[in-house]
């Protein structure tokens, strides 16, 4: 159980020192894409460098430690006494033992979280109708939160008309979440928060991730569109 938290605390360690550094050196600069990558990076190596430096050590029991058999049925009967040391040994092992499946079912709440909130988009989906694009799922609804982008599915809002400038920034916008597949990096962030929910640094890095997917959709829909087109797409 102490290598369990052992690695914990490694695996924040890890994921302290190099979000450091990306606060210090990365995080102000224009290279978002080379930031994504860096940040999920981040939660991988953090999740497998502490695992690659564990190791298990055996005990070899010495003679000299080896219990005599008199000691052993004075106690089996009775006329020995149980050593306190052993007894709060074991306590402190219920301890752990205790605080580990509550961990473990905080984590497990929060992956079922994670899963609903894919399943209540994919149900968004079963509502409206589907048109099927070249490179995605073009969904028109009423839904107030619209345009919004999952996996290759596009929920457009019907009052806001495409073929305007603002119109199509913000389908430009929507396409660059879209083909750079940036709903895999929430799903993948979202899950190791889930499990490691008492590293707080990973709910940084999956902050910081939304905000540089929407800086590399922000530059590709400024590409084609004027100044006051892109204020117009922000509005909406």
């Amino acid at each position: 159980m102490s290598s369990v938290i052992l690695y914990l605390l490694k695996s924040s360690a890890c994921t302290g020192i190099l979000l450091l550094y990306y606060y210090i050196a990365l995080r102000n600069k224009k290279m978002h894409r080379f930031n994504r990558f860096y940040l999920l990076g981040v939660m991988i190596v953090s999740i497998v460098i502490p695992l690659l430096q564990l190791h298990w050590t055996v005990r070899h029991t010495a003679i000299s430690d080896v219990v005599p058999v008199e000691n052993l049925l004075n106690v089996i009967n009775g006329q020995g006494e149980a050593d306190s040391s052993t007894i709060a040994h074991d306590n402190w092992l219920s301890v752990y033992q205790v605080s580990f499946v509550m961990a473990a079912a905080i984590s497990f709440f929060l992956l079922i979280k994670v899963q609903l909130g894919i399943f209540r988009v994919m149900q968004l989906k079963s509502r409206y109708a589907v048109t099927r694009k070249d490179r995605f799922n073009f969904i028109e609804t009423d839904l107030p939160q619209a345009p919004f982008s999952f996996l290759n599915n596009l929920f457009w809002r019907n009052d806001i008309d495409i073929t305007t400038p603002a119109g199509k920034s913000i389908l430009a916008h929507e396409l660059t979440h879209i083909t750079q597949k940036h709903t895999l990096d929430r799903i993948f962030a979202g899950t190791v928060s889930a499990i490691f929910w008492m590293n707080p640094f990973f709910y940084l890095i999956k902050k910081e991730l939304s905000a540089i997917h929407e800086f590399l959709a922000d530059e590709h829909a400024i590409n084609d569109s004027n100044p006051q087109d892109f204020a117009l797409m922000l509005l909406h």
